[in-house]
């Protein structure tokens, strides 16, 4: 494939792919974690255990869907996340909906001053992925139901999934604050306490972990900062310290919050690159309805030509309903 292949109709600035996926490892330009001996049992369990847990969407909450008796691969229906480096206005990003232009007149002018004054102004927007290849210490910032902790969960399962990979950690920042009310750990301390009580397997993590954050060959993502109501400066002091100490062996390390919250305890925004995610526009409207249709129909009538035919009749409701209707184009977006 070439620089001008398109993967999925989106234009990728990247030559490799697997199963239709993004290499995340090619795009974070980062070397694989390659285990001593004693540790390559370990690390193929815990992998495992990401792949098992990541695998599939989550529909708690959802009651349409939770008796749905198939599973619905997370990798079939991800479209992937844009975002630009913007500094927050107020309680959201202003923004362009429903596939109209993102562009300067969309962030207030107080906010442009920022930016320029960061060296972000007019920013284009890039996959977030390729944001982490550029930074070490990256905030996800995003409105209610924007994808940040999917995000996480699809960054996880790539690198769970690719054979040369660094190695992905996953915790949820809640958890860590739990952990800290009733004791004072480093997060590097916590995060194989965070993995031992879920699943046999992943006991025993910490040399697995200490073994790749010193190589410099772990992608730390910390899910949840808005997350976290009590003790808020602390925590965001402890992740900033342990951030520093394994960004500065080259590993890379991502949070996510809302944006609402977000402002009341930030990141240093010094050390921090800080992205929003953008709504989603046309064209990923119409990936992502393109994608869900065909793996729900897929799921529950088989791979057949009738599940792609009744796939492609629910595709063209729904963008009928979306192009009929400003208020579900919002909510498309």
């Amino acid at each position: 494939m070439t620089e001008e292949t398109t993967i999925r109709d989106v234009k990728a600035n990247r030559d490799v792919v697997m199963r239709d996926q993004i290499n995340i490892t090619y795009v974070l330009k980062m070397d694989g974690y390659r285990p001593p001996g004693d540790l390559k049992q370990l690390r193929a369990d815990y992998l495992d255990h990401l792949r098992r847990t990541y695998r599939a969407l989550d529909f708690k909450g959802i009651p349409q869907l939770e008796t749905f008796s198939r599973e619905l691969l997370l990798e079939d229906v991800y479209v992937p996340l844009v975002a630009r480096p913007e500094m927050p206005a107020g309680e959201t990003w202003e923004r362009r909906l429903a596939g109209r232009r993102l562009d300067g007149d969309a962030i207030p002018e107080e906010a442009m001053e920022a930016m320029k004054a960061m060296g972000r102004g007019g920013a284009a927007p890039v996959h977030v992925e390729e944001a982490l290849a550029e930074e070490e210490r990256v905030v996800v910032i995003g409105d209610p139901g924007s994808g940040k902790t999917t995000l996480l969960k699809y960054l996880a399962l790539r690198l769970a999934a690719e054979p040369d990979a660094p190695l992905p950690v996953l915790v949820p920042l809640n958890a860590y604050a739990d952990a800290l009310s009733r004791a004072d750990v480093s997060l590097q301390q916590y995060l194989p306490r965070y993995f031992a009580g879920l699943a046999q397997g992943v006991c025993g993590l910490a040399p697995l972990f200490d073994s790749a954050i010193a190589q410099g060959q772990a992608v730390i993502l910390l899910d949840g900062l808005d997350e976290v109501q009590r003790d808020r400066a602390h925590l965001v002091a402890k992740v900033e310290a342990f951030a520093r100490d394994v960004a500065g062996r080259g590993n890379r390390v991502a949070v996510t919050s809302r944006v609402v919250g977000y402002r009341e305890s930030p990141l240093a925004p010094r050390e921090w690159a800080l992205y929003t995610l953008l709504d989603f526009d046309r064209e990923a409207i119409e990936q992502f309805a393109t994608r869900w249709c065909v793996a729900f129909e897929t799921g529950t009538l088989g791979d057949t030509p009738e599940a792609h035919a009744a796939a492609e009749a629910e595709r063209r409701s729904l963008l009928q309903a979306i192009e009929a209707n400003p208020g579900v184009a919002r909510l498309a977006s």
